[in-house]
């Protein structure tokens, strides 16, 4: 039996991807493209294709062919087709390294079995091959590797060994099956907030609003917000330089507030409660029925009446001045009760 050892290495083939792959933990797919060369001159080129059923196993394809040398004596034509498995082992999940992860990709080893032809012969192949995939732009790793086999054709054997770089190209992110840890009914591929409370009621990405101010619970700083309140980026309740007090009410020729005002006299009280350091005053304003002297008297009692009950809700009085501005300063004209209605107000403006 005649022996012949076949050396060639083989070497990286730039490829560009049409296909961006969306983001995966780790950097393998369930189906995943590889493309190598092979050199030095004479030259040749191979393409696997690796289907990954379950992690750490995929079964995977091999075509190449190009030139073959034997120590530079003899050069001819091959052929060569191969299938196997590939294992992947140490396979990490932080992602690729553009998008903020690690370059470390994963170890693999490749066990396959199939044919060749050459310009002479025809025969069996064995090879195994491991290399290292380095996870460098979603979705392309590139990596070395190293390759042994055996090929067998008629009274020959022919021992070989390959090394190089190999490009590949994740085609369809491998699924991980649904799971949901807190038990929130939102998965946690998806669940921005993934340690919810038991039992705790969530919005469509898993977190919660206790308050509903539109602002997560673990971001915001002002729970407790009162329902209706408009608030910023922290949950804290907006307050413009001037506020009209909507459905603050009194007792008719009277300073006494009704208990019909809470809900809006609750939001002013919030929006002076997350900003500490905003003061305000409180003007107070009538229709224009009755004398001037009159209705001045009564918007400043008003006033006054809403800073009591705002300091009562530990507002500092310091923060709070009133002014009452009687008829002087109506929203419409006055021409009828509805009108009317529109100019007896409550309004705050930053001082």
């Amino acid at each position: 039996m005649h022996t012949r050892l076949v050396p060639f290495l083989a070497l990286s083939l730039f490829s560009l991807s049409l296909l961006l792959a969306p983001t995966a933990h780790a950097e393998s797919g369930r189906f995943n493209l590889h493309l190598s060369g092979v050199g030095p001159l004479p030259a040749a080129g191979e393409a696997s294709f690796d289907w990954q059923l379950a992690r750490p196993f995929a079964l995977e394809l091999r075509a190449g062919g190009g030139a073959l040398t034997d120590f530079g004596q003899l050069t001819q034509g091959i052929f060569y087709a191969t299938a196997g498995a590939r294992f992947r082992f140490a396979d990490d999940e932080s992602g690729y390294l553009d998008e903020g992860g690690s370059i470390a990709g994963h170890l693999w080893l490749a066990p396959h079995v199939g044919f060749f032809l050459t310009d002479t012969a025809a025969g069996f192949l064995i090879d195994a091959s491991i290399g290292y995939d380095f996870s460098i732009v979603n979705p392309v790793s590139i990596g070395p590797f190293f390759r042994a086999g055996v090929g067998v054709g008629g009274a020959d054997v022919a021992v070989f060994v390959a090394g190089g770089l190999q490009v590949s190209i994740e085609i369809d992110p491998l699924r991980e099956p649904d799971t949901d840890l807190d038990g929130d009914g939102v998965m946690d591929r998806r669940d921005r907030c993934p340690s919810s409370p038991p039992g705790a009621a969530v919005d469509p990405l898993g977190c919660t609003d206790e308050d509903g101010d539109g602002v997560n619970d673990d971001l915001d700083m002002c729970p407790g917000t009162p329902p209706g309140a408009d608030v910023d980026g922290r949950g804290c309740v907006l307050l413009p330089t001037a506020l009209v007090l909507e459905g603050i009410e009194f007792r008719y020729d009277s300073a006494e507030i009704l208990p019909t005002s809470e809900p809006s006299l609750l939001r002013a009280a919030q929006a002076l409660l997350d900003n500490p350091d905003v003061r305000v005053e409180i003007g107070g304003h009538t229709d224009d029925i009755g004398g001037r002297a009159y209705n001045d008297d009564l918007s400043l009692q008003r006033a006054t009446s809403v800073r009591d009950w705002l300091t009562g809700r530990g507002i500092d009085a310091r923060r709070l001045e009133v002014r009452g501005y009687g008829s002087a300063q109506p929203r419409v004209e006055n021409v009828d009760e509805a009108s009317r209605a529109r100019n007896r107000r409550i309004e705050f403006r930053q001082l």
